[in-house]
């Protein structure tokens, strides 16, 4: 039975929700965590409300990253990770923003190639590359 008390708890738990998600994107803004520990968390906790959060607005939100910046890279994953051609939105062609729900999905057969392709769009190189763990990054130069 759906009554007034449903309808405030539900409303209760939706702006935890998004405060949640508020001071995870501040954290992240501090310095204090990275896209991967939100990623993890998210992994580890299945109802965790920064699963709804678009993954361009996680890396955005990195000390000097802008949103042009965080577009760009999330662009680069979606390609490397070969996901569909881009829906027609309105006027525009683009891609919806994935969020870290569709990132670490279970059920996709591509989930690891997901990981891994936004892994390569931030590091800027594939992982693991060629010859890893014994040779180092491709265009890294070697300390010795």
């Amino acid at each position: 039975m759906i009554g007034a008390h449903t309808s405030s708890d539900a409303l209760v738990a939706r702006a935890n929700a998004i405060e949640t998600r508020a001071r995870w994107l501040m954290t992240v803004a501090a310095g204090s965590a990275t896209v991967w520990d939100v990623v993890e968390m998210c992994r580890i906790n299945p109802k965790h409300p920064c699963r709804r959060l678009a993954v361009v607005d996680i890396i955005g939100a990195q000390p000097n990253v802008s949103q042009k910046a965080a577009v760009a890279l999330v662009t680069r994953a979606l390609d490397l990770a070969k996901c569909p051609d881009p829906v027609v939105i309105g006027k525009h062609r683009r891609r919806p923003f994935p969020t870290v729900a569709w990132l670490i999905d279970g059920r996709a057969e591509t989930t690891l190639s997901r990981v891994a392709a936004l892994s390569e769009a931030l590091v800027g190189h594939p992982f693991p590359w060629d010859g890893w763990p014994y040779g180092g990054a491709p265009g890294v130069i070697a300390w010795t």
